[in-house]
């Protein structure tokens, strides 16, 4: 996902999505497994949460409007699949 953020020119989301798989150390697990065992080492704050991401949910979805999203993913559709606006209706097949 980091790949295509930057080639979609969502450098800031790009960022974020680094940043997020950086808890996790030098090497980003693939196994959602693995994550999850990860994750449930980290101490509960005070408040009871145990959210390392907490800090990186605001920038993540301010980086990722409506607008700015479906923009960049119309322009990759494009490009990529020669679909031509993300909100193209595609027949269903029977």
């Amino acid at each position: 996902m980091i790949e295509w953020y930057e080639e979609s020119g969502l450098d800031e989301t790009a960022s974020v999505v680094r940043q997020a798989t950086a808890v996790f150390g030098e090497t980003f697990p693939r196994s959602q497994f693995e994550r999850n065992k990860f994750l449930d080492q980290i101490p509960v704050d005070s408040k009871g949460y145990r959210d390392p991401f907490k800090e990186l949910d605001r920038e993540f979805y301010q980086s990722t409007t409506d607008d700015i999203y479906d923009s960049a993913a119309d322009k990759w559709l494009k490009e990529k699949g020669g679909i031509t606006d993300l909100h193209d209706k595609i027949p269903l097949q029977r």
